[in-house]
């Protein structure tokens, strides 16, 4: 007995041209008693975040098969494509009418329907081409705080064609719901071989770190910061930060101490690397960090219990000294007269430390620059910083193009000028307060990233982030973009491709 099924299925922008067989444990074999599905095309197209909608109309004989309850219904998919499956078997859902949030990986995949009589167990398999694209392959990545809750949002997309998502984990069913006042947000790369870099993001908050899937934003348990880290941990660990070097490697600061962590050397967070070796007991680490973009580079700490700069090594278990120069009649990389105030790593220069110095007594501010490139550390500027109220600056960065130095008092932006010790305002926002300010490190340069919020609208949409091209004179900044609709941002991170 011949019998005809018509699926009409509505998807994003796609229809497929299906096959049908005989269950016999063999999705390449074929049946003289072979079921028609007759559709115009053979793929569909589904980006990640979307729902992958699948509303079959049978028809039995030419007409519609209103009662299902002796049929059921199997969707699934493999990896790689209907001449070419790989990987296992994905269980997308069963019942006649599908809905599919899509969390899979960005690429190919071969789609299955199953049809099975349960009466006389004959089976028909439909088989389409499906390709998953994502809007969140590249972006900035926002965490706010919502009355005292972390909320990560994002900004998907390239400026010009950028989509706006708020609550992104809830958006894409993560599988995590964070927990605590929000910390920090970083993205960089975890791994790294010859066909792929593999990237994450780590969210963390007052009670946790997670990572979370860079592609599809997917969460699983052993995605606690806590795997990533050797030996016996405190349930509630949440670090102040994690940040990238370079590829696969990172540091992490809990507390007062900064972990390293290697991926190709197998080596975990662990023992806490501020320490000299020659000395007995660690030091208390500045939560600011110059950190290079190179393996041969040292990174700069500041050990705040001995007032003074050190520095680290890619593979070293501890911190060494900074070199001396009998010569140098400049600041010292150790006084206990000055306190650090703010320290980065600038491009600027060929690579330099930027670290700006508070005077206990006067409360006066000095800037010191440190270049960390080559095979010589030395100090290349060290002056006085005269800028209208810098002493009262709140949020400090630097440009890695001209070396400015951006702070913020209250809702005033000044760019100060390194040459000529002067300072000017780049930008008044009113009634807004200023919650985030910086410049990309890694990724994307040269752009001023500049968070808002205004206090009188609601604490889950009362936020702006901005990003200015800088000009090298005293132009005013230029507005690259400007979104809305966040809560208060208080860490970025841009996601790359």
């Amino acid at each position: 007995m011949y019998k005809k099924i018509f699926v009409m299925i509505a998807v994003v922008a796609s229809a497929m041209l299906t096959a049908c067989y005989k269950d016999k444990g063999n999705y390449d074999y074929t049946d003289p008693e072979k079921l028609t599905v007759v559709l115009p095309v053979d793929r569909f197209s589904a980006k990640v975040g979307d729902t992958l909608k699948i509303d079959p109309e049978i028809l039995m004989d030419g007409k519609p098969l209103v009662d299902t309850a002796n049929y059921t219904f199997e969707y699934y998919a493999f990896t790689g494509s209907l001449t070419a499956i790989t990987g296992k078997r994905k269980d997308l859902g069963g019942g006649r009418d599908l809905r599919f949030p899509i969390g899979l990986l960005t690429g190919d995949y071969a789609l299955y329907l199953k049809i099975t009589d349960k009466r006389t167990n004959y089976a028909v398999y439909n088989k389409w081409n499906l390709k998953i694209t994502s809007d969140f392959s590249v972006g900035w990545m926002l965490l706010s705080d919502i009355n005292g809750q972390a909320r990560l949002d994002m900004v998907a997309g390239n400026d010009s064609s950028a989509r706006l998502y708020y609550d992104v984990l809830d958006k894409l069913q993560s599988g995590v719901t964070l927990q605590g006042s929000p910390k920090f947000v970083s993205c960089y790369c975890l791994q790294n071989n010859s066909t792929k870099i593999y990237y994450g993001i780590h969210v963390g908050t007052s009670q946790t770190t997670q990572r979370i899937d860079c592609e599809t934003m997917q969460w699983n348990a052993l995605n606690n910061i806590r795997y990533e880290v050797s030996g016996d941990i405190k349930d509630n660990f949440a670090p102040d930060w994690v940040r990238s070097k370079i590829q696969t490697v990172s540091y992490m600061k809990e507390d007062t101490n900064i972990y390293y962590y290697n991926y190709s050397r197998s080596v975990r967070y662990g023992v806490p690397i501020n320490k000299i070796s020659t000395e007995p007991y660690t030091f208390k680490a500045s939560k600011y960090i110059s950190i290079s973009g190179s393996s041969s580079e040292p990174s700069i700490l500041y050990d705040e219990t001995n007032h003074r700069f050190v520095r680290h090594i890619v593979g070293a278990v501890n911190c060494v000294s900074m070199p001396t120069d009998a010569a140098d009649s400049t600041f010292s990389y150790q006084d206990r007269n000055y306190n650090l105030r703010y320290m980065v790593r600038s491009h600027f220069g060929g690579g330099e430390a930027f670290a700006i110095m508070e005077n206990k007594t006067t409360k006066k501010l000095h800037l010191l620059r440190i270049s960390t490139t080559g095979a010589n550390i030395r100090k290349t500027y060290w002056e006085e910083m005269k800028g209208i109220d810098i002493e009262k600056g709140e949020n400090f960065c630097i440009d890695d193009n001209y070396g400015f130095v951006f702070y913020n008092v209250g809702s005033k932006v000044y760019k100060y000028d390194i040459s000529t010790y002067a300072s000017y305002v780049a930008k008044d926002y009113g009634n807004k307060k200023i919650s985030f300010m910086a410049f990309q490190e890694t990724f994307v340069r040269g752009s001023l990233g500049i968070a808002t919020y205004d206090p009188s609208l609601p604490a889950e949409s009362c936020g702006t982030w901005e990003r200015f091209t800088v000009p090298q004179f005293s132009d005013p900044l230029k507005l690259i973009v400007s979104n809305n609709g966040f809560g208060k941002i208080i860490s970025v991170a841009y996601k790359p491709q």
